[in-house]
């Protein structure tokens, strides 16, 4: 990301690395070069806020008709990485999503989706759109951790549209057919495991 790109997300968000995994790694980007000094956790939570910032739908999302980024800026007012919890949760301080760091995809991955593993960046957007949705007063109405049911839109709900949206109704295909050709099947299937496991009171088709 350039210094601009940057000085862009960071108008919309606060962005707090309290703890960075990957901080004593090389840096992935340079002031020098036109960007900023960042570590690679830092260069791909840029990267990844300005995919979701680019992302147009050809179908509003069912729980916002506001497109995703928009939707991220007026809902949270940062993101904060934090290695002192086990999951990643919503929000304190308050309207601060707070990011787990002990086993986080984005410690490793540099890609969309990484074919060896089928995990990858957008596993870090789904991720804070869905706590997120926290801030919005929806909580988890099932056993602390799923929802009842889909159609109480709640935080597995946006996780599991999110991913259909992203795979069916993205308006530009062409950024994610160049380098993951198996990208909208691997992210039809983390919808459906979504469906069919975070939902207590409804079982999947």
């Amino acid at each position: 990301p350039s210094e601009e790109e940057i000085a862009r997300i960071d108008a919309d968000l606060k962005l707090e690395f309290d703890a960075d995994p990957t901080k004593d790694q090389p840096l992935a980007c340079r002031a020098a070069q036109g960007s900023r000094d960042l570590t690679p956790l830092q260069k791909r939570t840029y990267n990844t806020l300005l995919v979701m910032r680019e992302l147009q739908f050809t179908q509003s999302l069912p729980w916002t008709d506001k497109q995703l980024y928009a939707w991220l800026v007026d809902t949270i007012d940062g993101i904060r990485f934090n290695s002192e919890i086990i999951n990643s949760f919503c929000c304190a301080p308050p309207n601060t999503v707070n990011i787990q760091t002990h086993d986080l995809v984005a410690n490793t991955a540099d890609r969309w989706i990484e074919p060896a593993t089928g995990l990858g960046l957008r596993d870090l957007l789904v991720l804070f759109a869905h706590e997120a949705r926290h801030n919005e007063e929806k909580l988890h109405t099932c056993d602390k951790v799923r929802d009842n049911s889909l159609s109480e839109m709640g935080a597995w709900a946006v996780q599991y549209y999110l991913d259909l949206w992203l795979a069916d109704f993205i308006l530009d295909k062409s950024f994610f057919t160049a380098q993951d050709s198996d990208y909208f099947a691997l992210t039809r299937l983390a919808a459906r495991e979504i469906r069919g496991t975070r939902f207590c009171l409804e079982l999947a088709p």
